[in-house]
């Protein structure tokens, strides 16, 4: 038997709009099986939105047939003549939202229970968690599952504690869930103004980190999401040293961003900063950045958290370019904060 508070809490599950977001491009096939995991959905009281951004190939056709094959024509489907980027098209589905809640996909696949589940999570949780995550398994290009690991058994270690509530430091440490296995809350991103930032290549983390910033998280170690591994993806094919080197040098932009939230306490402040140095580590062994790039970031760098250890490997990079005396100083000042 269903108790009183469980059936209010579905009641008003039922009344609540969920939007979900679906950008394209060149993803084909890979696109319909997308759609195919929103239609299977056991949560009906959704709005989809989905933007092509200028596909060279046949995804504009793919979705428009299926969209008339499975009676969808009313579900928004905005069109692109030419590529725009990423984030003007997540910024285009925000804008035309309507729902209390929202979630976006790509080529990758929801469980059914996804969006049933993390409505109820936030429902239950309260007005001040802005997200509920979960879990990822992955999957081949034919969506056939790819072993029998999942993101946060890979990420940390199998039945990970994963964090809940106040949980900023934790995403900046590590990329602890991603976009495509979470629910937002559409009311908080709408009244924080919260937009997609074309500097940012990581978009991903970045809201993550904005929503961690603001809110409270609850998550669910349950799969929410099926992760689509693809032979011609950026991951599998283009994670060269160029690309590297402008992600990080894009995501320490992203954390300096972050950092200047007047609403970080100098713990916060702190935790940012040395995610920012190990960042800068890398770009350190770098033969693409010379001694004068290297110290500028590195000034840059140390004069959030000024000491004179900090000062030192400055001038030493400088002067030097010494990367062996940097990570020395390094992990001494990482050990005395």
């Amino acid at each position: 038997m269903i108790s009183g508070l469980r059936k209010t809490i579905l009641r008003i599950m039922d009344n609540t709009l969920v939007t979900i977001g679906v950008v394209s491009y060149n993803t084909g096939k890979y696109v319909i099986k997308a759609l195919d995991s929103i239609l299977a959905q056991t949560y009906r009281n959704i709005e989809v939105i989905i933007v092509d951004d200028g596909s060279a190939d046949n995804s504009v056709e793919l979705i428009d047939d299926w969209l008339k094959k499975h009676n969808k024509q009313h579900w928004q489907f905005i069109k692109h003549p030419q590529n725009k980027g990423l984030h003007y098209g997540l910024n285009e589905i925000l804008d035309a939202a309507t729902g209390k809640y929202i979630s976006f996909i790509g080529d990758d696949e929801f469980v059914p229970e996804k969006t049933a589940r993390q409505v109820e999570m936030l429902e239950n949780a309260g007005v001040e968690y802005g997200v509920a995550y979960g879990n990822m398994s992955y999957i081949d290009e034919e969506s056939n599952p790819k072993g029998d690991s999942n993101w946060f058994d890979d990420k940390f270690y199998k039945n990970y504690p994963i964090p809940q509530g106040n949980i900023l430091h934790d995403i900046v440490y590590s990329v602890t869930f991603f976009v495509q296995a979470s629910l937002y809350s559409l009311d908080l991103l709408r009244k924080l103004k919260f937009r997609f930032d074309a500097r940012f290549i990581t978009e991903d983390w970045y809201l993550n980190l904005f929503v961690a910033r603001y809110s409270k998280a609850v998550g669910t170690y349950d799969i929410m999401c099926r992760y689509r591994y693809r032979n011609d993806s950026i991951t599998a094919t283009n994670w060269t040293d160029e690309r590297m080197h402008k992600v990080i040098l894009s995501q320490l932009d992203m954390l300096d961003h972050i950092y200047k939230y007047p609403e970080n306490n100098k713990e916060d402040k702190l935790v940012i900063y040395k995610k920012m140095h190990a960042l800068a580590l890398q770009l350190y062994a770098s033969t693409k950045l010379n001694r004068i790039k290297k110290s500028a970031v590195a000034f840059g760098l140390f004069k959030k958290q000024p000491s004179v250890k900090n000062i030192m490997k400055s001038i030493v990079l400088l002067l030097m370019g010494n990367l062996d005396v940097a990570n020395k100083d390094t992990l001494a000042t990482i050990k005395d904060r």
